[in-house]
């Protein structure tokens, strides 16, 4: 169910609207939620009436007052005035339009809300920005709409009617914006993006999940599971609208895919899928996802599927087939390769590998310009980051489906990616919100494995803190990033336990303890000689198995030095003393007579070492035991 909601300036157009909606059955009456500001002096800061719009947009996302993700819903405003010269004029920074600017700052505050806007009718086709996906039915049509199957006009009614989600800014109105700071008012360390990827799956999450990994990486996206939505961006009339408006650069497709209200056989991809398609042909990166199954009742199909692959290959495409299940995010990315084909400099002449161009993320310190960088974000930006960390604070313990989940890490991500290394603590909560949320993701779906690559996220987890800390006193600099650091992962185990991902708790586990050793070894200037009693603590703790070896090493150690001691000890001797001395926690027996081997300085200390030594991994052997059965 979609709901809508109309935010206009005056009556008038609320009244105009209102009747296209319930004229056009488009909704009914009560699925419309209505919000009337008044004319906007150009003195007005903005705030009560940003904050004012924000509970009007929250209360329409969440009408039951909850913080579980809602309904779809679109918005039909008129805050941008009657015509746009450019979209660069919805600045959020600007001081010379209050509406524009407000709207700006919404459209960055909700991702989720899809976005119909007056005056875009007057724009004409901007590189990297969809214009139809946000514009306001119109009549008659012009002639650069486009149409579904030649019938329906291209507008964001309608295209929302069939499945378009803006959630990840697919159309790059978000974008827009971001370009608008960046171009006046000189905030190039804010990230954008400039290529668009389109996720095809007849499954919605496996649709999100895929789309969600290409703008997390640098990508606009739109998650595609109906045919019509589809045909109106791969079809042939599309053509215009993928290389010029989108910027098309990646596709992400099921082989098998069955999408409602399309034509079967799309599973054969050189004939069906082809001419239904199109445009699929057209961008460099092309993934093709799959169970990995085949059609034993039709084994030339999947021969000319894979000549078709091959000749794609030949032509200089990058065409790969990935299969499922995954096994998390991270994992997915490297498998598509793209992780390896992406590659790009930026203009300060720094290479990129594994994102969009033009995604400079993560910054490198405080951001890739040599300027100085204000400690603060701009009040505006202050505002739209703390509004999306708040609701994704409030999302967090509501999350119930995928869906739920990948709306909270988008919101994290933009309020991540719009400080840009400001506010650190904010960053922070940020920066902890978008991994749980998507470790909920990969926890929630199906289509992940059990098994998961976590070593990228906690790579990851400690690159973003240490460059976020760097904000702070250079003497509590490292302290604060260790913090930060074991709070998220903390945040991550819980998540990892109440999932019973226990290999992936274990990993956090370890890497927490390492990180609360190096906090406690530099709390004290002579900690220091106690780094090696630490370290290998935390070593016999990071596995089962790694126990195991590590006494085993011990064994092994004790019989060469019992050799070595002992006057008269053969191997056999060496290692029963080994064992039995290590084990029982006491001097070695042996069936020979005790006073066969000369009880010397070195053969006492060696027997001390091994009952020490024994006694400490005995103990750690039992916790450590305790702590796996009861958690299993």
């Amino acid at each position: 169910m979609i709901r809508y909601g109309i935010l206009v300036q005056d009556a008038f157009n609320r009244t105009l609207w209102t009747r296209y909606l319930i004229g056009a059955k488009v909704c009914a009456l009560s699925e419309i939620g209505y919000l009337v500001k008044p004319e906007l002096s150009d003195d007005d800061s903005g705030c009560e009436a940003f904050t004012e719009c924000c509970q009007w947009l929250t209360h329409l996302l969440h009408p039951r007052g909850d913080g579980q993700a809602a309904q779809k819903v679109v918005v039909l405003t008129d805050l941008c005035g009657g015509s746009l010269g450019s979209p660069l004029e919805l600045d959020p920074l600007s001081t010379s339009n209050s509406g524009r600017m407000i709207l700006g700052m919404l459209i960055l505050s909700f991702p989720e809300v899809h976005w119909a806007l007056a005056g875009m009718s007057t724009l004409g086709r901007q590189c990297g920005l969809w214009i139809a996906a946000h514009e306001l039915p119109i009549s008659p049509p012009r002639s650069t709409q486009r149409s579904v199957n030649g019938k329906v006009p291209l507008n964001a009614i309608d295209l929302s009617r069939i499945g378009l989600t803006t959630l990840f800014d697919g159309a790059g109105l978000r974008n827009i914006v971001r370009e608008a700071i960046r171009k006046h008012h000189g905030k190039k360390e804010i990230p954008t993006r400039t290529w668009c990827a389109l996720s095809l799956d007849d499954e919605v999450n496996y649709a999100l999940l895929h789309a969600y990994v290409a703008y997390r990486f640098g990508f606009r996206a739109i998650p595609i599971s109906t045919y019509t939505l589809a045909q109106g961006l791969l079809g042939q009339e599309a053509a215009a609208v993928r290389a010029i408006e989108l910027n098309l650069q990646v596709v992400f497709e099921d082989i098998f895919l069955a999408l409602p209200g399309g034509p079967q056989g799309l599973s054969d991809l050189s004939i069906q899928r082809r001419k239904a398609l199109p445009g699929l042909e057209d961008p460099p990166h092309r993934l093709l996802v799959t169970l990995g199954r085949r059609e034993p009742q039709e084994p030339e199909k999947w021969a000319r599927n894979l000549a078709y692959v091959a000749s794609q290959r030949e032509n200089g495409k990058n065409i790969r087939i990935v299969t499922k299940p995954h096994s998390g995010i991270f994992a997915f990315w490297k498998k598509a390769s793209m992780d390896a084909r992406l590659r790009w400099v930026s203009i300060h002449g720094r290479p990129w590998r594994g994102t969009g161009e033009g995604f400079a993320w993560p910054l490198a310190g405080c951001g890739e310009s040599n300027d100085r960088m204000d400690h603060s974000a701009p009040g505006a930006i202050e505002l739209v980051a703390q509004s999306l960390v708040e609701r994704a604070q409030r999302m967090l313990p509501q999350v119930r489906t995928v869906e739920d989940a990948v709306v909270g890490a988008v919101l994290a991500t933009d309020a991540l990616e719009l400080l840009a290394g400001k506010m650190p603590t904010t960053s922070l909560d940020a920066l902890s919100l978008k991994h749980q949320f998507e470790v909920l993701i990969e926890g929630k779906f199906s289509g992940t494995e059990y098994d998961l690559d976590l070593q990228p996220r906690l790579d990851e987890i400690a690159q973003e803190t240490d460059r976020l800390c760097k904000g702070f006193h250079p003497k509590s600099r490292r302290r604060a990033a260790l913090s930060a650091e074991i709070k998220i992962l903390y945040s991550l185990l819980v998540i990892f336990r109440a999932n019973a991902q226990y290999d992936a708790e274990q990993s956090s586990m370890n890497r927490i303890r390492r990180l609360r050793g190096s906090l406690w070894i530099g709390e004290g200037k002579t900690r220091f000689v106690l780094i090696p009693v630490i370290r290998y603590v935390e070593l016999l703790l990071s596995s089962f198995a790694t126990f195991l070896i590590a006494i085993g090493v011990w064994i092994v150690a004790l019989t060469f030095l019992y050799v070595w001691a002992g006057a008269g000890h053969s191997w056999t001797i060496a290692f029963e003393d080994a064992l039995t001395s290590f084990f029982s926690i006491g001097g070695p027996f042996h069936e020979e007579a005790s006073n066969k081997f000369p009880l010397t300085t070195g053969y006492v200390s060696i027997v001390c070492l091994a009952i020490i030594s024994g006694f400490v991994h005995l103990g750690i052997l039992v916790s450590h035991l305790y702590s796996l059965i009861t958690r299993k």
